[in-house]
Parts: structure tokens; sequence; C-alpha cells
């Protein structure tokens, strides 16, 4: 039986709409706190009034993030073609640090090797841990290919879309997907403002 040409990784179309209606629901919680908050300070009820702009402004950048994990999830996409894996990568797609978006195709003799890591970082003093998953390239460049936000998930036999697509890429270069030793983003202003992404250390 003849192989497949290509083999496409993305999100499904309940994953989409389910982004949309949270990042709706935010923004639309976002927007009645403001303006809740507007009403209140116009009706001489400065402390309630404060209180609902302080809601909103803490809301304001989970709204963000969940925005950015929208786009993602419908724009990223992987296939995996013979000789080389055509990307669609949004930028964004990390938890904790900026990425540069990319789109075009990548040589599987580019690509020096496959691998994952824990990153754990800290936003308004929680604790978040991902699995992210890397290529590294042959000219020392290294490429988030995405981020499992629930590892304990892989625990029950469950995987997702990023982790799936990974094993693929190894399977069909012939690289290893290897463990790379866990990471620490540190990150500044109560945890709202990170770094850049965790440096690299030796392997697991």
């Amino acid at each position: 039986m003849a192989k497949p040409e290509r083999i496409v990784f993305e999100y499904g179309y309940g994953a989409r709409i389910a982004s949309v209606f949270v990042a709706l629901l935010m923004w639309a919680l976002v927007l009645a706190s403001l303006a809740g908050a507007v009403y209140l300070l116009v009706q001489g009820d400065a402390l309630a009034a404060t209180i609902a702009c302080a809601i909103g402004l803490v809301l304001a950048p989970l709204t963000i993030g969940h925005q950015h994990m929208m786009r993602l999830k419908h724009k990223w996409h992987l296939s995996l073609r013979p000789g080389h894996v055509m990307l669609v990568l949004p930028a964004h797609r990390a938890a904790h640090h900026k990425t540069e978006g990319f789109e075009g195709e990548i040589n599987y003799r580019s690509i020096k090797g496959i691998c994952r890591r824990r990153e754990t970082h800290s936003v308004l003093g929680l604790r978040m841990t991902v699995m992210a998953y890397w290529l590294e390239l042959q000219d020392g460049r290294m490429m988030l290919l995405g981020e499992d936000r629930n590892p304990g998930a892989h625990e029950n036999g469950r995987k997702t879309v990023v982790a799936r697509a990974s094993e693929a890429v190894s399977r069909t270069s012939g690289l290893p997907l290897r463990r790379a030793e866990p990471a620490n983003t540190d990150r500044r202003f109560f945890g709202l403002i990170g770094s850049g992404a965790p440096s690299w250390t030796q392997d697991a």
C-alpha cells in the first residue's frame, strides 16, 4: 500500500470553535467591567468603580492571551511531505515568552534535532508548566513548534496535536525526539513581563 504524499496536522474544528467562544466571553467580561466602572463612577460610587476597573484590568492580559490562543488554533499547521516539512507557525505561540511567526518549508537535511522540555514560569505568583517542542536547525537556530499546556494529560494516554506532529516529524526525518533538561523563565513586574525563551542546557 502506497504511503500518502503528505500528512497534515492542525487543530480540529471543535478546538477552534471553543477558542472563539472563550475569547468572546473574556472580551465581554473585560468590556462589561470597564463599562460598569464608568457607570458607577458617574453615579458617584468611587469605591465600587475602582473595584470594577481593577477586575477589568486584571482580566485584560488573560483575555489577550486567549486571543493569541484563538489565533494559534486557527492558523497553526504542519504538513509532512517527501523530503521536507511545511510549517505555518503563528507568532505568540509560547505562553511565557515572545515568538516570531514562521511560514514556509524546512528540508529534513536542515534539521539537526528535535527535542521537548518542560518549561516553568510564574504569572501573578502562580507557577505554570508547559511541555515545549523545538526544532534545532543546522544553522544553530531553535524554532518552537508549539507547546502542550497540559503535560499531565500524557499520563492518561492523551496527546496534543503538537505532540503528535513532533513525533511524526521525528519518524519521517529519522531524527530521535530527545528530551532536554527542564528550564525556568525569569519574569519581571509580578510575573507579567518575560525576559525571553529560557536558555538551553545539556540533555537530560
